[in-house]
């Protein structure tokens, strides 16, 4: 019997992470940059701070940027697409004992957006930037 009960627990240690490892945990987008997951919601920060509150639903990166979509609801059923891009070139410089409004400037230094479908695309084009959403 105890070697039963072992067999099952080493089984759902080893099976219960690799089908959650797509849900949950933290991505390295780079230059301190993390997609930070939690089940079906996710958002972007620099370090352990939120630069981005909204609901990430699909992101691409490469060395100089991210790109992401985000959702929200206005009123159901309708979904609110919004398109972003973040310049990792660009250096976040955090100061201490400055406002909330200003230490929230400072993350978001590098942020573009929101943007509708066409202007996002249109900036990616502008900035030759070689990457696609895959929605």
């Amino acid at each position: 019997m105890k070697l039963l009960n072992k067999s099952i627990l080493l089984i759902l240690f080893n099976i219960i992470p690799f089908f959650s490892c797509n849900f949950y945990g933290d991505k390295n987008l780079g230059n301190g940059y993390i997609l930070a997951r939690d089940g079906s919601y996710s958002e972007i920060d620099y370090g352990v701070y939120p630069v981005m509150h909204e609901s990430v639903r699909y992101c691409n990166y490469n060395k100089s940027f991210i790109i992401l979509m985000t959702t929200r609801s206005e009123k159901p059923p309708n979904v609110i697409r919004e398109y972003w891009i973040i310049d990792k070139s660009i250096p976040v410089v955090l100061k201490d004992h400055v406002s909330q409004e200003e230490f929230n400037k400072l993350l978001r230094i590098g942020l573009t957006g929101p943007l509708d479908s066409l202007e996002f695309y249109r900036q990616l084009k502008n900035k030759k930037i070689d990457l696609q959403l895959n929605e």
